[in-house]
């Protein structure tokens, strides 16, 4: 960084009532590192934009709180979506940076570190997992990453391959939510079948939160053995040697939507 950056950077840290030794007595020095390295460059860029990029970055790669403190306002107005990382697709460190809107679109194995952060108002976020369901261990299915996020206002959420996000309940405990966008294009639990035994039924698979209060549930597939009587869904003489069942999903309350197209595999034995 140029040496005007640093005197910047200390002029400011000393003309605001001696912060940085405030801030050293509330452990703002504390190292913050970003092993997704797509996302470390990217909020580097960020902080290079308002001259708070330590030059200590270039020998280690990681920031101190203190710097995310020091960004006008207190918080960026938004960051990302970030270049695939080759390394790591970790969002390690993302739960110390402040920002209004959280943008994400990739393939992440664990979202808790997004899950408690009061500077959000708005998360968009498209989680395209691997090709086999099964692999997500961040309540991708539930929803259940979402532990404190107080000021949210709107919440777009979509999921690809995997399992499919069937349960949406936890969105009761944000009654700030003001709009929710909820997608899935992903897979259900594997079911078992038979040459003598053709058939698969479930009553209503989803579970919605307050926000779709009275809403209905319009369930629907491709399958020409498909029958939905008052949320009970039917396959009758399922073809033999059928991969897997479709099933497509859509349920809307004002400015709440939530859609979904799944698939069924079938094992047959």
């Amino acid at each position: 960084m140029k040496k005007c950056g640093v005197i910047f950077v200390m002029g400011l840290a000393i003309g605001i009532a001696g912060m940085s030794v405030e801030a050293e007595a509330f452990g703002y020095n504390d190292h913050v590192q970003f092993p997704n390295d797509s996302i470390r460059d990217g909020i580097a860029y960020k902080l290079e934009t308002f001259d708070l990029l330590p030059e200590y970055y270039y020998e280690n790669g990681n920031f101190s709180e203190f710097n995310f403190d020091l960004v006008p306002g207190g918080r960026f107005d938004s960051v990302g979506p970030f270049a695939w990382s080759y390394f790591s697709n970790s969002l390690e460190g993302l739960q110390y940076v402040k920002t209004r809107e959280l943008n994400l679109d990739a393939s992440y194995v664990e979202l808790n570190q997004i899950g408690e952060n009061a500077s959000y108002e708005v998360m968009n976020i498209r989680n395209s997992n691997t090709d086999y369901p099964g692999t997500q261990t961040n309540g991708v299915t539930d929803l259940s990453f979402m532990k404190d996020l107080p000021n949210l206002k709107e919440f777009n959420f979509s999921t690809e391959n995997g399992y499919a996000l069937v349960d949406i309940s936890k969105l009761s405990e944000f009654p700030s939510i003001e709009k929710a966008v909820i997608q899935t294009n992903a897979f259900m639990p594997t079911i078992s079948l038979s040459s003598t035994y053709r058939k698969y039924e479930l009553f209503d698979p989803i579970l919605l939160s307050s926000q779709f209060a009275d809403a209905a549930v319009a369930y629907s597939s491709t399958d020409n053995s498909f029958t939905n009587t008052d949320g009970l869904l039917r396959w009758s003489e399922i073809p033999a040697g059928t991969e897997y069942l479709n099933l497509e999903w859509t349920v809307e309350n004002g400015d709440f939507k939530y859609d979904g197209v799944v698939m069924i595999p079938i094992v047959w034995k």
